[in-house]
């Protein structure tokens, strides 16, 4: 099967960067979070997406959605997997993926901009 992503290349892209990506949505639109764990082929284990995001008056993250699947390891490409939300505020996003012992394995971070008179070109890959 195929997966087609469409993005907005991030500003200054550099590999050793954190990701922080601008995503420009509206009403209806799904927005995704994709994680690969390279896992050994006994591993079973379920991993857990911490959807936060930033409230602008008191500075602090806040813990909107928790998504959770299990992952199964032994694949040399490592396994993926994605969880994503309709229902979003605009603002500072951050998705935490956690094991149940919530230690911390991968961190995405991206701003939500409300797509409105903005028109933004985008990439579509297929994976």
């Amino acid at each position: 099967s195929e997966y087609h992503v469409k993005y907005q290349q991030a500003d200054n892209a550099k590999l050793w960067n954190d990701d922080n990506r601008k995503i420009y949505w509206k009403d209806g639109d799904r927005i995704y979070s994709f994680a690969a764990v390279f896992a050994p082929g006994n591993l079973e284990k379920e991993l857990t997406h911490h959807w936060e995001w930033m409230d602008p008056v008191s500075g602090e993250w806040q813990l909107k959605d928790t998504i959770s699947y299990t992952i199964k390891g032994g694949r040399a490409e490592g396994w993926r997997g994605y969880t994503y939300k309709t229902r979003m505020k605009h603002g500072d996003w951050r998705v935490e993926v956690k094991t149940p012992e919530n230690k911390l394995i991968g961190r995405s971070h991206f701003q939500l901009i409300y797509l409105d008179s903005l028109h933004r070109s985008s990439e579509e890959r297929v994976f």
